[in-house]
């Protein structure tokens, strides 16, 4: 066996400090207690104020060794000074995890058009790479609620970046060059969120141009950055350029051990799929992504995953599959702090029976989703519901239930501000009710219409 190496004390301090990923300090720890080492254990229990934050900073690790390139600490000191470097140490990242903390806060209280004069302007503050992280990673909590505000918290990263001072820059250059290029990619998803494509594409052109020049040497930021430029192309509907930047983030993400980033480009290979209609092939990409997530860490994920795996095997006519698997997953849904989980739950539930010709089931699914949905001002997911309750009238022969249903249905969302192609699907499908022409092909073009506009697969 060889021998035991410390774990040098600045690993801890790093991860507190929000300057190091907690990955390394958890590898590190664990092999450490694999080994048993008295000193380990020793450092370990007089940290005891800190344990819980530090096993929940560490708690979702990729299952991947890696040598620690840092010195053991200095044999000449005792071991008590060690301590005693190691608590003052913590006690000064602690304060600048605060001071951070509080930047962040003020800049977030500020108008978004005057963050970049307030740092611009500052003598000292807002100048630290840990202010910058927290900008990154308060930016990618809020993409999806408010892609506005997440542009704004991620182009102020660069302008912090460029405050840091001359002496501690040269030190980190690297890795803050990377921090900046991951921010950018992340301005320009927040700009393909808020529906300016062409804003996200110039930014991504440029930001390529950069990582050309210079590239990151750091695999991790690699595949997160094409991950985020996939998105874009999947929007665009450059559904090979989209796959190819995603085979390609993969291949990183696995060479990394990055089991959560495998799993999450699994999935947007799998909707890339879908649209190229290679369905069979999409269902494998998600069966891989759910095998490659623990869902007591990300429930979120994994349920996407089963969401996804019924709505394929449903469209290649394997209910009973789909039926079993949602009904093994029911409590991951009540698991969701999501507002939606419910009304997609119905939907599911829905589409389900209707492929097992359970046609009063899958009505009293599809009307509770899309009531659901027009509460909640998901106009997109309510149409679909729409549509599949549509379906049901169909193959019942329940014409007058089919024209009831449709009345209104135009004018209802042209109100709602639903987009052109969407209500173009509708115009479409009013029509084919008033004339007795509605049939489940139909139904299923105008469903696709939809969920192009709505630039994902139905939830359902």
């Amino acid at each position: 066996m060889s021998a035991h190496r410390h774990v040098a004390s600045h690993h801890f301090i790093r991860t507190l400090d929000g300057t190091q990923t907690p990955g390394v300090l958890g590898r590190l720890l664990v092999a450490g207690v694999h080994t048993s080492c008295e000193e380990c254990r020793r450092t370990w229990e007089a940290l005891s104020s800190e344990q819980c934050k530090l096993l929940s900073a560490v708690s979702d690790l990729p299952d991947r060794p890696v040598a620690d390139a840092e010195p053991a600490p200095d044999p000449s000191r005792s071991y008590s000074e060690h301590l005693e470097g190691l608590g003052a140490e913590i006690a000064r990242g602690r304060e600048r995890r605060k001071r951070h903390v509080r930047e962040l806060w003020e800049l977030k209280q500020l108008a978004p058009g005057k963050r970049a004069d307030t740092v611009l302007s500052a003598r000292c503050r807002f100048a630290s790479a840990g202010l910058a992280e927290l900008l990154l990673e308060e930016s990618r909590k809020t993409v999806r609620t408010d892609p506005t505000e997440a542009e704004s918290l991620a182009s102020l990263v660069a302008q912090v970046v460029g405050r840091i001072p001359k002496s501690k820059a040269a030190r980190a250059s690297s890795e803050l060059a990377v921090l900046t290029a991951r921010a950018e990619a992340h301005r320009a998803n927040a700009l393909r969120v808020a529906g300016d494509l062409p804003a996200a594409d110039e930014a991504f052109s440029r930001l390529n141009a950069e990582l050309a020049a210079r590239p990151p040497r750091d695999a991790a930021a690699e595949a997160e950055i094409l991950s985020l430029e996939a998105s874009l192309r999947f929007d665009q509907r450059a559904l090979d350029h989209a796959e190819d930047l995603l085979d390609t983030a993969l291949l990183l993400f696995r060479q990394g051990g990055d089991r959560r980033g495998e799993a999450s480009t699994l999935v947007q290979r799998a909707m890339t799929l879908y649209f190229l209609d290679r369905f069979e092939a999409a269902l494998a990409a998600l069966d891989a992504a759910g095998s490659a997530i623990d869902p007591d860490d990300d429930v979120y994920l994994f349920t996407s995953t089963v969401t996804a795996r019924v709505v394929l095997l449903c469209d290649l006519g394997r209910p009973t599959e789909a039926d079993a698997l949602l009904n093994t997953h029911l409590d991951r849904f009540e698991d969701l702090e999501d507002e939606a989980a419910g009304a997609t739950l119905r939907g599911l539930q829905g589409r389900v029976a209707l492929g097992l010709g359970l046609l009063d089931a899958a009505e009293d699914g599809f009307a509770a989703a899309r009531d659901a949905f027009l509460l909640l001002g998901r106009d997109y997911d309510a149409i679909l519901a729409a549509l599949a309750l549509a379906c049901v009238y169909l193959e019942a022969g329940r014409t007058a239930d089919l024209r009831r249903l449709a009345a209104g249905l135009a004018s209802t969302f042209r109100a709602r501000g639903v987009g052109r192609e969407a209500m173009s699907a509708l115009g479409l499908f009013v029509k084919a009710v008033a004339a007795d022409t509605l049939t489940r092909d139909l139904l299923a073009r105008l469903r696709s219409r939809v969920e192009a506009a709505r630039g994902a697969p139905a939830p359902f």
